[in-house]
């Protein structure tokens, strides 16, 4: 019996935890998402950026390129490989250049708005990414649905618009 009247507040706990703490988001929890992305990019770490998604992540993307505009919708598995080809390929050119490629990054978040039961955020975001001074510039805006899974902020659904420019025309 005192085993079980010890055992219970931590089950107490558990259960609080998981189903309102570990559920629930605030303000700083999406500044921390957003400050975790940049160092997953700037570090050149695509798993990272990856563990960020949730399993039923989904993105839309407007993509526009000198003269070609192109509209993109994908889930988890797409977008990792995506990002993973990317650094690959960023890596490829860095060794034919002799050796490892700038990566400028930057993020504004424009506006915040948390659901009244404080399970999700929608977030009105900005990012540019410059590669190697001029080679590659990519600015884009749009929305992430952010939640939270046992304490770990997720990106759910993304939707932006973006632009990729050239420095070799």
């Amino acid at each position: 019996m005192k085993k079980l009247i010890l055992i219970a507040p931590l089950v107490a706990a558990a259960g609080w935890w998981y189903f309102v703490e570990g559920r629930t988001l605030t303000e700083d929890n999406v500044l921390a998402f957003y400050k975790q992305q940049e160092a997953a990019t700037l570090s050149r770490h695509p798993e990272e950026l990856c563990a960020q998604m949730d399993d039923e992540f989904q993105a839309i993307g407007d993509v526009a390129f000198q003269d070609q505009e192109r509209r993109d919708r994908i889930n988890k598995e797409q977008a990792c490989q995506s990002v993973r080809d990317m650094y690959k390929s960023f890596d490829d050119l860095g060794d034919k250049m002799g050796g490892t490629l700038q990566l400028d990054y930057g993020y504004s978040i424009h506006k915040i708005d948390i659901s009244p039961d404080r399970k999700s955020a929608v977030v009105d975001v900005s990012y540019s990414l410059d590669v190697a001074g001029s080679i590659m510039h990519i600015r884009s805006r749009g929305t992430d649905t952010l939640i939270r899974r046992n304490g770990k902020m997720l990106v759910l659904r993304s939707e932006e618009k973006a632009t990729l420019e050239s420095g070799f025309n």
